[in-house]
């Protein structure tokens, strides 16, 4: 039998980490993770078909612009290996970022832009509790230096909210908070309606 190509792999990998950025992808990550053992990766192709970030949505370009930018220049060497290891990805978006922002526009940011905001103008902060690239400790990183700060945390919202039940739950707190920002009894209780689908078996 012969091995598949490292690049197949990747883009395996690639697709399920895309796939982690909202609770509809999430939950169809173990029924695919199966199909691949039995073989069929016909699930997986369908994919293609349609996507959150299709690029209609979603702009390779202006994400190099920021990442290159804000990201990729404060990577620093001694740390990869230890915040890749034991992770699917291991060090393979790390390296291609790299590798892109090489040739690609960057912009400049102020000597102080990785020091902690501190404000206090009222700030309405969203996490979701199953976010794989901003997780709710960093949300609370955020709001530990605004004062005024609001954090609502959605225990089953991933990065986005799609596939989540009572929806309107998140722009009703928003419109809200948009209307009166100073209200400091703002009613956060409908998140624990916003509930993902069940998990995706055929």
């Amino acid at each position: 039998m012969r091995p598949t190509p490292p690049v197949i792999f990747n883009e395996v990998e690639t697709k399920i980490r895309e796939l982690m950025y909202s609770p509809a992808g999430l939950r169809s990550i173990p029924f695919l993770v199966h199909q691949f053992y039995l073989g069929n990766f016909e699930p997986f192709l369908k994919l293609y078909s349609f996507s959150p970030f299709a690029s209609r949505l979603f702009s390779e370009g202006f994400y190099l612009c920021v990442t290159c930018t804000e990201d990729v220049p404060f990577i620093r060497k001694e740390d990869i290996d230890s915040f890749t290891r034991g992770t699917f990805l291991g060090t393979y978006r790390i390296n291609h970022q790299q590798q892109a922002c090489t040739v690609w526009a960057r912009g400049r940011v102020p000597k102080d832009f990785l020091q902690p905001a501190h404000s206090d103008i009222p700030v309405l902060v969203f996490s979701g509790g199953f976010d794989p690239v901003t997780p709710t400790s960093m949300a609370k990183q955020i709001v530990s230096h605004l004062p005024n700060a609001k954090l609502v945390v959605i225990p089953a919202m991933s990065h986005m909210f799609d596939g989540l039940s009572n929806i309107e739950c998140f722009d009703n707190i928003a419109l809200t908070f948009f209307d009166k920002p100073s209200n400091h009894k703002l009613d956060f209780s409908c998140v624990q309606q916003m509930q993902p689908r069940p998990y995706k078996v055929r």
